[in-house]
């Protein structure tokens, strides 16, 4: 929209005798307060919405890790399992008959 504003501003001023420093300082000046105040609340609002993206990204990662470790907790668990107690079998020895010859 500030393109029509200039070239309508820009015809004016080469048509008619409006055209001296003061005139143009002053419209130089309108046009970079203009353009300062557009591009400050143009980056306000992209780095606010900037924030809020890496806000979720940062409770999405937090999220995935949580959902790891508890995973990783039901694969492992954390305790020692107990020690098994099993018998231990001793083998006897074989009672041999003795053979006569």
């Amino acid at each position: 929209f500030v393109h029509i504003g200039i070239f309508t501003l820009g015809t004016g001023i080469l048509f008619n005798n409006f055209l001296n420093e003061r005139v143009m300082a002053w419209i130089v000046l309108v046009l970079c307060i203009l353009a300062s105040i557009f591009i400050s609340i143009s980056g306000i609002g992209h780095y606010k919405n900037y924030r809020y993206e890496q806000l979720a990204k940062d409770e999405t990662k937090k999220a995935l890790e949580k959902q790891k470790e508890k995973e990783l907790e039901e694969k492992i668990p954390l305790k020692d399992p107990k020690p098994t107690s099993d018998d231990v079998i001793i083998p006897e020895e074989e009672q041999k008959d003795e053979v006569r010859v």
